[in-house]
């Protein structure tokens, strides 16, 4: 386990006041394991992905009244199919109305600071994200987690 590694654990500790035991945090090796470990150790039987379709829903509702005759979409849907990064006054506008920021999307320089930070780095994440290629479900995933306060 690297020195990133070992600091997300303990700040995943801290968050959920919680102790991971070695043997478990070395098992911890994606976010998926890392996710599983604390739902084992918190008791948590199934995942609750409300989060993830209200965001969901709130942006698809905000981008279908800033931008009309837009085609419909679903979560599985690729990013670009229904948003224009390139549309600096959309996403600026839909960021303002949903209240969240939508990560990597490079109009000015983004803050890597905190959790997120240290999930990049602990999974050597890509810096721009090919909006040609991702869907919905994982960018919302995304935003989530960079719209998380510490």
């Amino acid at each position: 386990m690297g020195l990133d590694s070992v600091e997300l654990v303990m700040e995943v500790e801290k968050h959920f006041s919680i102790s991971i035991p070695d043997r478990e945090a070395e098992k911890a090796y994606s976010v998926g394991k890392l996710v599983d470990c604390v739902a084992n150790i918190l008791g948590v039987k199934s995942y609750d992905f409300s989060l993830r379709e209200k965001t969901f829903s709130s942006l698809k509702n905000e981008l279908r009244n800033l931008k009309k005759g837009i085609n419909d979409f679903s979560i599985n849907s690729k990013v670009a199919h229904s948003l224009d990064i390139q549309d600096k006054l959309l996403v600026l506008e839909l960021e303002n109305k949903t209240s969240l920021k939508l990560p990597l999307i490079n109009f000015k320089a983004q803050s890597h600071n905190g959790i997120w930070r240290k999930v990049r780095t602990w999974l050597t994440a890509i810096d721009e994200i090919n909006f040609e290629e991702i869907a919905w479900k994982k960018f919302i995933d995304i935003i989530i987690a960079d719209n998380l306060k510490e």
